[in-house]
């Protein structure tokens, strides 16, 4: 049986479960602070584009959903290199990020 935090990350095509497997490490450091009002900051928000790979500005955030669902009376804090244009941002009242 999988996690709650691995099945968020399928629901959101994240890819810290299927392609790496993290998922399963972070719920079992994170559980405890799951219901708590933490303050997440993830450097790299993601994104992998074919042909360009995660400099694409159409994707990433897919983290930050699994992260803002996860811990739901947390704060999500995103940082990247790249300045992505994610139609979907205005869904996530508690995730901010910033870009270069």
């Amino acid at each position: 049986m999988i996690s709650q935090l691995s099945r968020l990350a399928l629901k959101y095509n994240c890819d810290k479960y299927g392609s790496h497997f993290y998922t399963e490490i972070y719920q079992k450091y994170m559980k405890a602070k799951k219901s708590k009002n933490i303050i997440l900051f993830e450097i790299g928000i993601g994104g992998l584009e074919p042909k360009v790979g995660y400099s694409g500005l159409k994707t990433g955030g897919e983290s930050l959903r699994m992260w803002r669902d996860y811990f739901k009376k947390g704060k999500i804090i995103g940082l990247d290199i790249v300045k992505k244009k994610i139609a979907t941002w205005n869904e996530c009242s508690n995730i901010s990020w910033f870009a270069n």
